[in-house]
């Protein structure tokens, strides 16, 4: 059952969602953009995007003196210098005002085909999933700090980490010499990054809320992928059917938790980064965190790809 966001108002606040020309970026943008924020959206597509921010417009109360502002700003988001590129055009857009939330929701599931490294040495999948949350999360809060003065949430693989972590292959290229960079490992691994450095970001940046979502099974494109291994897909299926939530209903949980009242109140302002699912409720960080060694290790190995 979706949070009840009836009558909250974001009007005066500006989101930047990354990810938003389809799926659940889509949705957390129209769900901003009906009460009343201004909001920015990333994406690699300038068609698709310039098609979504006339949606947003669409969405967006009429009555609003001025309208809200709506914008697409281009980034291939798999490559780190792109990142960079555009975190530093969104924050001179920004200037003073900043932005008050940072909703991450690109990338996707692993697939073993799609292995080969990019000019950073990475995959596409870690390149997407993973290295672009924290260069974007990295760079409007601590690169070019106050830019974002609220919360910066992550939607992707919270609570799915494991005990056992291998600081010395986190790009799992063992993993992919045997044919196995499928959903289930990688997310294991997704997870346990996300929240090492998720918790470090938080401790840099004290006065913002960083958050960890897992958003359960959504029915999104990505049920439909093609290019997906075929037990993926039936999996998907399965799950979209018997389990499956609309998109517009899932975009309400990420919506209560950063601009809901009650939701802040759940959050609470700790300086600490949390981590919740789909009811949503509070969840425990990758138990491979348990190590302090892991957490720096993982911090140094992504940190190191920044360019010196």
């Amino acid at each position: 059952m979706a949070p009840n966001n009836a009558n909250v108002s974001t009007r005066g606040q500006r989101v930047v969602v990354a990810g938003a020309t389809g799926g659940i970026g889509l949705g957390v943008a129209l769900q901003f953009a009906k009460t009343g924020a201004e909001v920015w959206i990333v994406g690699r597509n300038a068609k698709t995007g310039n098609e979504v921010v006339e949606k947003l417009k669409q969405a967006a109360s009429l009555s609003a003196d001025p309208p809200p502002e709506f914008r697409f700003f281009q980034a291939d988001l798999s490559l780190i210098k792109e990142n960079i590129r555009v975190a530093d055009e969104l924050a001179d857009a920004a200037g003073d005002a900043g932005v008050d939330h940072l909703v991450l929701t690109q990338g996707g599931p692993a697939n073993e085909t799609d292995v080969a490294p990019n000019v950073d040495g990475l995959d596409t999948h870690f390149a997407i999933q993973v290295m672009s949350r924290f260069v974007l999360a990295h760079h409007l809060t601590v690169a070019r700090p106050s830019t974002v003065k609220r919360s910066v949430v992550a939607i992707a693989i919270a609570g799915m980490g494991k005990a056992a972590f291998d600081t010395k292959d986190i790009t799992l290229e063992a993993l992919k010499k045997k044919g196995g960079y499928t959903l289930l490992p990688v997310a294991a691994r997704d997870c346990t990054v996300i929240d090492a450095v998720w918790q470090e970001l938080a401790e840099r940046s004290p006065s913002v809320r960083f958050l960890h979502l897992y958003p359960g099974v959504v029915k999104t494109p990505a049920l439909n992928d093609p290019t997906l291994p075929l037990l993926t897909k039936i999996m998907f299926k399965a799950g979209g059917l018997l389990m499956g939530r609309p998109i517009d209903e899932y975009a309400q949980v990420p919506f209560y938790l950063v601009a809901n009242p009650e939701g802040q109140k759940l959050v609470g302002t700790d300086a600490k980064a949390t981590h919740w699912n789909d009811k949503p409720k509070r969840i425990a960080e990758s138990p491979a965190l348990k190590s302090s060694e892991t957490r720096k290790a993982i911090w140094e190995f992504i940190v190191a790809k920044l360019p010196q």
